[in-house]
């Protein structure tokens, strides 16, 4: 049976119901003009507790770079081990159409806003390869992740690529609660790849519980980086990445207020799990992680979708991805499939496609990547994605070259396909 949605509230402040997305809010106790918490500090601002930047790096000596090239960005990564380069060699191959589109929001956003630059979040950054490639770019980065070991290596390669100064990392976990205290198992698999939320009062096995943190909402986020107190002035989120292992549909609702105030121009979303994630936990399909880690069901999968269409003027796009073969094949139009291979991407924009979706997902056991593009006066028609629409992933997706001095870079998507 699916866990009920635990509203918590208190005094000190609420949020509105907002279809799907609700909201609730924590107080901390104040402890001489101090924030009582355990773990990740917090501070109180207006009566309210946020996140505070995580700033350790990992030491030079306990880390490995690789050099990468993604769509002609260069830039280098950080790993513990060898063996976890090829694992994100891995990621960059599954999900270069995701740097595509990111870097064609960030190129929007820089004609658009030419005074300040982008905003990028990156929820669920991992080893921040989404974080550094959009600063490399230019644009200001606010990184969250849950496992310790992943930000300091995060703020080390910050540092290794000049980009410190853009990438403001969150040792946190994003939520649909304000300050709620967790538990994540698995951290230390293949070096945070698997690595879960556990909310309080969840069942799992206490020997996988290897550190407790604060989870906060994605508005939460932007409101600490956001203030007078950092000289960064709100503006509007160029692209945000939502990637949390089951609970996107969590995480999501805690971007509500950005999502009804139309400040977020492209969201990508791991929708369900990696089938490595799949495989490890021996689940049988993406919409059982939700139920099992998450404690709810795939209608609230339709439910996303339907309020990212109706209520917050977003146009679903399935991207492809893990199950893009088992979704074509749902499309009964031959000219639609036609298309849909064509451009590797398909609107999402009825009942019957968000329903396709979750039937897909559930039959095969794969995950889906989706974009939601703000489709506020039709800015955002996929014709403007120039990167995105060159389609220079698929074919040409990765090469391997040296540089110079033994040195060697691997090249990915467009910078692949150049040679």
């Amino acid at each position: 049976m699916a866990r009920p949605f635990r509203v918590q509230t208190a005094a000190a402040a609420t949020a509105a119901t907002i279809g799907w997305l609700w909201f609730s809010s924590r107080r901390a106790s104040v402890v001489n003009g101090m924030i009582a918490h355990t773990g990740t500090t917090t501070v109180q601002r207006d009566d309210v507790a946020l996140p505070t930047p995580y700033t350790q790096a990992a030491h030079p000596s306990s880390v490995l770079f690789d050099s990468i090239d993604i769509h002609g960005v260069p830039l280098q990564f950080a790993v513990r081990k060898f063996k976890h380069i090829r694992m994100l060699h891995d990621h960059l191959q599954r999900e270069i159409h995701g740097y595509a589109i990111l870097k064609d929001a960030i190129r929007m956003a820089q004609q658009q806003q030419q005074q300040r630059p982008p905003l990028v979040l990156d929820v669920g950054a991992n080893h921040g390869l989404y974080s550094l490639f959009a600063a490399k770019l230019g644009a200001d980065v606010i990184a969250v992740e849950p496992q310790q070991n992943l930000c300091k290596l995060i703020n080390r390669a910050a540092q290794e690529n000049n980009v410190a100064d853009r990438i403001t990392v969150y040792h946190n976990a994003a939520l649909d609660e304000h300050d709620e205290t967790i538990s994540m198992k698995h951290a230390k698999k293949m070096d945070g790849q698997l690595g879960t939320v556990v909310r309080e009062g969840e069942r799992t096995n206490t020997t996988l519980r290897v550190e407790q943190l604060h989870a906060f909402r994605i508005q939460d986020f932007v409101a600490a980086s956001s203030d007078g107190s950092n000289g960064k002035p709100q503006h509007d989120i160029a692209f945000l990445k939502i990637d949390v292992e089951g609970f996107e549909l969590q995480a999501a609702k805690g971007a509500a207020q950005l999502f009804t105030a139309k400040r977020i121009q492209n969201t990508l979303v791991e929708f369900g799990v990696s089938t490595t994630v799949v495989r490890y936990e021996q689940y049988t399909d993406p919409p059982s992680r939700w139920q099992i880690d998450a404690g709810v069901g795939p209608e609230l999968g339709l439910h996303l979708l339907q309020d990212m269409y109706e209520q917050y003027d977003t146009q679903p796009r399935l991207i492809e991805s893990f199950v893009w073969p088992d979704f074509l094949a749902s499309i009964s139009d031959d000219d639609a499939r036609s298309r849909a291979e064509q451009q590797k991407m398909v609107p999402l924009t009825s009942h019957q496609d968000w329903k396709a979706l979750i039937q897909a997902m559930d039959h095969s056991g794969k995950e889906a990547y989706l974009w939601f593009a703000l489709d506020d006066n039709k800015k955002h028609s996929p014709n403007e994605f120039q990167t995105f629409q060159s389609n220079c992933g698929t074919d040409h997706n990765v090469k391997r070259i040296m540089i110079g001095e033994g040195r060697k870079v691997t090249r990915f998507g467009c910078a692949a396909a150049r040679g």
